[in-house]
């Protein structure tokens, strides 16, 4: 058996076409599926069904940066470019490893909190998917 190693520094990430930075120490990155992907229906005598979801693969990513990295202005000014036009709107990849996650459409769901202290903070943004196309968790 070969020993597994995880580089944060050696992954593929793109969120509206710009590679993001600065990220927070520990966890940067979520990618949390909205619904599950069949719901269960068990009849009176036991048997069971399920119906796969219609919705596909919707979803919401959580990007975790230093408040000091330049591209929360990236994030900030896609966020204003969508309230203004709608135009905020693009694709998102991350790949590392055998993992792959990617969808065609994401955006700017919420602003970050903003808080300033004696020690470095971060920013949090939640960035909705419309449908993942890629979700894949391969292992590095």
């Amino acid at each position: 058996m070969a020993v597994a190693t995880y580089d944060p520094s050696n992954l593929t990430l793109s969120i509206l076409g710009s590679d993001p930075h600065g990220f927070a120490d520990g966890e940067f990155l979520r990618a949390v599926p909205d619904e599950d992907l069949f719901t269960k229906t068990v009849g009176a005598d036991r048997e069971v069904a399920r119906v796969k979801n219609a919705a596909g693969m919707s979803g919401t990513l959580v990007l975790t940066l230093l408040q000091s990295s330049t591209f929360n202005a990236v994030m900030s000014a896609a966020a204003a470019l969508d309230q203004a036009s709608g135009a905020g709107v693009g694709p998102f990849v991350y790949k590392e490893g055998g993992t792959v996650l990617a969808a065609g459409e994401c955006w700017v769901k919420r602003l970050p909190d903003a808080a300033w202290g004696k020690e470095m903070g971060t920013r949090e943004w939640i960035i909705e998917v419309a449908k993942f196309t890629a979700y894949f968790l391969g292992g590095n």
